[in-house]
């Protein structure tokens, strides 16, 4: 049967076939028919020619969109399917303006885990300067710790960021108290350290450094990430003052939770895993060594 004489409830199973057999002519004919499919009918076939490979079908259907939602739809399943073919042409076309889509596109590139996705995503980064916050965001930071490869990635790019002036003490410290308060990676505090960011960061008194974010959590993540930071020079006798009820309230980080418990993980008290740091740091000072853990 022609294809001009096809009912409309005939015409989306066969855009489906079309596009997986890489027909570009009669999908090129549909195409009047493809734009009057609804949005996530759209995306569908999209997805299904990045799937199957095909950079001039995506070309084909994507061409004169409204809208950014087909490209974006076409990277983020280049991304997710690794064709580096379509992810080459359509990224540059992606709208990075949009925070939300922005984010959504780097999340899908950490977890791909494919040095090749990430080189053109950064290649793009480079370019653009999407927002900066996107690349040391905690969903992102969640979302490469699952893959040292991707990891050391995105480390590099901190680094490199960081030398270029793009990454304040301030944005770093702030990150590294969310990183004590929340995964306690040790990769991801010793990257934002050799970036710059204040070990002691705190904004005023009344805030908590990095240490005692981490004294707070009664985890073996936790404790060696205090070990870490007591290496690395953080200082273990900071206190925060706050007021409740008209009263002023000191905590130290030695009388944390974690803090008071963490025998059970390293074996050794607080005060005397705070002498051995103090030891450690005197031996390697002297040495000339690096004072950060390992």
């Amino acid at each position: 049967m022609p294809l001009d004489k096809l009912d409309d409830d005939e015409i989306q199973p066969l855009l489906f076939d079309l596009v997986k057999m890489d027909k570009l002519d009669e999908v090129n004919r549909l195409l009047l028919h493809f734009r009057q499919l609804p949005d996530e009918i759209q995306q569908e076939l999209i997805k299904l020619a990045v799937s199957h490979g095909s950079l001039a079908m995506v070309q084909l259907l994507v061409q004169d969109a409204a809208c950014y939602d087909l490209y974006s739809c076409a990277a983020l399943a280049s991304i997710e399917s690794e064709n580096i073919e379509v992810l080459n042409w359509v990224l540059p076309k992606t709208n990075f303006d949009s925070w939300d889509l922005g984010l959504k596109i780097s999340l899908a590139v950490m977890r791909s885990g494919s040095a090749e996705v990430f080189e053109i995503w950064d290649k793009e980064f480079a370019i653009h300067r999407f927002n900066i916050d996107i690349m040391i965001s905690e969903r992102t930071m969640e979302a490469v710790s699952k893959n040292p490869a991707q990891e050391a990635r995105l480390m590099a790019l901190w680094k490199r960021e960081a030398r270029l002036g793009r990454l304040t003490r301030t944005s770093l410290g702030k990150k590294l108290s969310r990183l004590a308060q929340s995964s306690c990676s040790i990769v991801q505090v010793k990257a934002l350290l050799d970036c710059g960011a204040d070990i002691n960061f705190r904004l005023s008194s009344l805030y908590l450094t990095p240490l005692h974010h981490a004294a707070r959590k009664t985890t073996a993540k936790a404790a060696e990430l205090m070990k870490f930071l007591l290496l690395s020079g953080a200082d273990p006798t900071t206190s925060a003052t706050s007021t409740y009820r008209g009263s002023e309230r000191t905590t130290t980080i030695s009388t944390e939770r974690g803090a008071r418990n963490i025998s059970k993980w390293l074996n050794m008290t607080w005060d005397e895993l705070v002498e051995w740091a103090q030891e450690e740091r005197k031996k390697l000072s002297q040495s000339g060594g690096d004072s950060g853990a390992e």
